[in-house]
């Protein structure tokens, strides 16, 4: 292990480095993250790398974060009136339109 934490916080991340040198690792204690065989299949969704099957794994919290954030501010809007204004911000054009865009 090599001593790389010097922070005030954030102990509990566990940030680790660790290095090894002259190591046989056998093959049967390894994976490789994409195979080397060919997809039974020729179509497009066959070709996806592991990495793509992470990405929309997770993309699930972007979506979310995004759901979230249009439904909050759609509430907010209903009942804000921004000061100086005579409506509230559902009443605006231009807040209607970009939240339809959003």
């Amino acid at each position: 292990m090599i001593d790389i934490w010097h922070v005030v916080g954030l102990r509990g991340t566990g940030s680790d480095r660790y290095s090894a040198s002259d190591l046989f690792v056998p093959e049967r204690h390894t994976v490789l993250r994409d195979p080397e065989i060919a997809p039974r299949q020729s179509g497009r969704l066959y070709c996806f790398s592991s990495s793509n099957v992470y990405a929309a794994g997770v993309a699930w919290l972007a979506l979310g974060v995004a759901r979230g954030t249009i439904t909050d501010f759609t509430q907010l809007a209903t009942e804000k009136v921004p000061r100086g204004a005579r409506q509230r911000l559902c009443e605006i054009q231009v807040i209607q339109s970009q939240r339809a865009q959003a």
